[in-house]
């Protein structure tokens, strides 16, 4: 699968789209949105077409989706495990 980064809006979002792949279409957002207090909640959003009409679409919403949900799921533990490990790091912009 090859995508492309459709949208940046740092440190806000970006957007990636599959260019290439086995889907019809297949958009991603991750989101972020400052909780003070050195906090982010990450949300992601992602948009998923399948081809072969009425057949895709129930294999993507009886396999498919769930699937892609799990991944998402442990996507955001591992990036949180990173994001607190880095606590050791001292950000210009934060205070000690």
């Amino acid at each position: 699968m090859t995508s492309r980064i459709t949208a940046y809006e740092p440190p806000r979002h970006f957007t990636d789209e599959q260019v290439r792949g086995p889907f019809r279409a297949l958009r991603h957002e991750p989101v972020f949105d400052d909780l003070g207090g050195g906090r982010t909640r990450m949300t992601d959003r992602m948009t998923v077409s399948a081809p072969l009409g009425p057949v895709g679409f129930l294999v993507t919403r009886v396999l498919l989706a769930p699937y892609l949900r799990r991944l998402l799921q442990q996507r955001a533990a591992h990036i949180k495990h990173l994001a607190e490990a880095a606590d050791v790091l001292v950000w210009p912009d934060r205070e000690r």
